[in-house]
């Protein structure tokens, strides 16, 4: 690394001249850990950390091949999207453009390595350790097919990372004119077998059938293969030709559970920009087909599964009164990130506080939940009867003792940035107060104008505007009622609602000289039942349920209870309130979205067990804890403390003093020694990969004895 670079960022010259000022930081911290290792006192002469500018230059450090920084830099300047400039850059390395490799397997392995180096930014093991090896294998019929072997540590890539292998793997099978993996009906059943047994060792977030199993493996045109992982082996299906290992395929389970399964919508999007037939993902998808525009997703109740004793379900899946979708995002609340209101976190007895875990419905999986006062809140049910929608903390703290019944969780707040990462389609939004302004601002915008109404105030706070305000705005304009004074409607049916439009019929109306401050509806507790499923602030008081001053006119209003109209025959009670009140009715509702507690506790650092001291080869001297002091300490026949090991260590040899030592350098001669192989039966030192006598693989290291004390 120079220094006096100037980076020339697209930036303010402050922030230019800061970054600049970090670069020359680095490049000195780097050449004095470049005369730190050419002391050869270090393992490696060379420093492993090399610094990178950006994501291709990171790419073509860790993975190659040569090229491909400077070819990455030209695709993303002309193409703007990450996703293409890989996929061109994967066709490049097979087409022999990038990279010198002499066969179609070698690069095929290349291509998928450095384009999962790409997707993961170079920040994650998975593309080197999680994928050990791409190959070009023979089906039973001797045609070709793609083979990826999977390991562990691609976990650490991320679901959508995790099965970018497999698209890649089936567009290379299509750009090479390979055939398509044929397992036979005894492979398809060990991997059925070997994912129950994963299941069994390991929690998963999702625990696929058996069935589901066999058309993911029969439906995948590329060989989901695995490195052996577990010590555990499968009892059925053993010595399989193609399955090297009896051992349980850990990569390749985490692969189907938490890849394919849980990211089968972002692997169809994909797959249809590479034009590759994936449909068959939709046998296991939890989404029903609809016409062009519409999808019907069906409520998902994979978070249910696994819930630990003690954890509350907040919400069942797509159960009204649970967590209403709302799209946007607040300062607070990060990537991937949702907002509730305060009042809800009180109203769950604070099991929701600031940063904790749900696991939810859709989008994902799970979330941090961090507090947005801005949308809706709780709608409760007291001891006395009284419904009322909780608006702050405060007003919560105080009637949380008289709370009966959380008849609606409030909003989860949600950007639309969560859905397109986890590719699930865009759900119906209830009506907000953000779209209300809109639809008012684009009639205003039409020279459409208003009488008797002062817009200023209205625009300038459209979330408190009076209910005959609302009610006069959309009779003017065409717009839909103010959603404040919509409820939710859609929790009833035709007959309930007909009910409830009687009943608001016959209710007495409270004037205040012209204007209606109240009205109240003779009790019973079938009417009661529905106030309270539609979400209407209200209170019984002497044998009456008595609607506000806020809620009474724009709730006559909406029911028809002011005019003569009659419902009609249509059983959608949307339209029904709309032909009734003669104001356009939305949906408040939209979406709901279940929800319950998460585990976060459960993630801990993961510790060695028995936190070893040092990582130097002490055998078992230095018994569980493997304390280099207790080795020091071991004693001989006799019990006389003598400090001495026998342990395998590498046969370092130092080229002056010609001494055999564990050490990369010698102290003595002040220069670096030399790693040997030697034969383990007849202990024949020679440079050679087999021993030219016993004809047994050379190795690197001895068993020798080594004194801890002189260490």
């Amino acid at each position: 690394m120079k220094r006096g670079i100037n980076l020339n960022l697209k930036a303010e010259p402050q922030v230019n001249a800061y970054y600049n000022r970090l670069y020359d930081q680095v490049a000195e911290q780097y050449a004095w850990a470049e005369k730190a290792k050419a002391t050869g006192r270090d393992a490696t002469a060379l420093v492993e950390s090399k610094p990178a500018m950006d994501l291709a230059d990171r790419c073509e450090q860790i993975i190659g091949p040569p090229g491909v920084a400077k070819r990455y830099r030209e695709l993303f300047a002309e193409r703007k999207d990450r996703l293409n400039c890989i996929f061109t850059i994967f066709e490049e390395i097979l087409d022999k453009k990038l990279g010198d490799f002499e066969t179609a397997e070698k690069r095929l392995e290349q291509a998928v390595k450095t384009s999962l180096v790409l997707v993961t930014e170079g920040v994650v093991v998975a593309p080197l350790d999680g994928v050990p090896s791409v190959k070009i294998s023979k089906n039973y019929d001797g045609s070709p097919y793609v083979d990826i072997y999977f390991a562990g540590p691609i976990r650490a890539a991320g679901g959508t990372a995790t099965v970018l292998p497999l698209i890649l793997g089936d567009y290379a099978r299509k750009l090479l004119g390979l055939d398509r993996y044929k397992p036979t009906d005894e492979e398809v059943e060990r991997y059925v077998e070997e994912c129950a047994v994963y299941d069994e060792i390991f929690t998963r977030q999702y625990k696929l059938s058996g069935e589901e199993v066999r058309k993911i493996i029969r439906g995948c045109p590329v060989c989901i293969n695995g490195e052996p992982t577990e010590e555990r082996e499968v009892s059925d299906y053993r010595n399989l030709e193609r399955v090297h290992s009896n051992r349980v395929r850990g990569g390749m389970c985490l692969v189907l559970s938490e890849g394919i399964a849980l990211k089968a919508m972002k692997i169809l999007q994909m797959a249809k920009r590479l034009g590759l037939d994936w449909g068959w993902l939709e046998q296991i998808i939890k989404i029903g087909k609809g016409g062009e525009k519409e999808i019907n997703v069906e409520p998902s109740y994979s978070y249910l599964t696994r819930i630990a004793a003690g954890r509350p379900i907040f919400a069942y899946p797509s159960r009204m009164g649970g967590f209403r979708l709302r799209y946007g995002r607040t300062r607070n609340s990060g990537i991937m990130g949702k907002g509730l209101h305060p009042a809800t976190m009180v109203l769950s007895d604070e099991f929701i506080s600031v940063g904790v875990q749900l696991k939810v419905e859709r989008p994902g999986k799970s979330a941090g939940v961090f507090p947005c006062d801005s949308i809706e809140g709780p709608i409760v049910r007291l001891a006395s009867g009284e419904v009322r929608q909780l608006h702050s903390l405060e007003e919560a703290r105080q009637c949380l003792d008289q709370v009966k019944e959380v008849l609606f969780l409030g909003d989860l707040l949600v950007s639309y940035g969560d859905f397109k990462q986890a590719a699930h389609p865009l759900m119906p939004a209830g009506y907000c107060e953000e779209w209300w302004l809109l639809e008012l601002q684009k009639q205003l915008a039409e020279q459409k104008k208003v009488e008797g109404i002062e817009l200023g105030p209205v625009l300038k706070n459209p979330k408190d505007v009076d209910g005959a305000t609302a009610v006069e705005l959309s009779l003017q304009l065409g717009i839909p009622l103010h959603p404040k004074y919509v409820h939710y409607y859609k929790a009833l049916n035709r007959d309930e609602l007909l009910y409830l439009i009687e009943k608001a019929k016959a209710a007495n109306k409270v004037f205040d000289e012209t204007r209606i401050v109240g009205a109240e509806l003779a009790f019973d507790e079938e009417l009661k039942k529905l106030l309270e499923r539609i979400g209407l602030p209200h209170k019984p008081v002497n044998g009456a349920l008595v609607v506000g001053e806020t809620q009474a006119y724009p709730f006559l209003k909406t029911v028809g209870a002011l005019a003569d109209e009659k419902p009609g025959d249509t059983h959608d009670v949307l339209e029904c309130l709309s032909r009734l009140s003669g104001l356009t009715i939305r949906d408040k509702g939209g979406t709901f979205i279940g929800a319950r507690m998460g585990r976060p506790e459960t993630s801990r650092p993961r510790k060695m067990v028995g936190n070893p001291h040092v990582l130097f080869p002490i055998g078992l001297a230095g018994e569980n804890i493997r304390s280099i002091n207790k080795a020091m300490n071991s004693q001989d026949a006799k019990r006389q403390s003598t400090g001495v090991v026998e342990v395998d260590i590498a046969h370092y040899v130092c080229p002056g003093c010609r001494k055999t030592m564990p050490y990369y350098y010698c102290r003595d001669c002040k220069a670096r020694t030399v790693l040997q192989t030697v034969c383990p039966k007849c202990g024949l030192n020679a440079p050679k990969e087999k021993c030219p006598k016993c004809s047994v693989p050379m190795k690197h290291y001895t068993k020798r004895k080594i004194d801890l004390n002189a260490v």
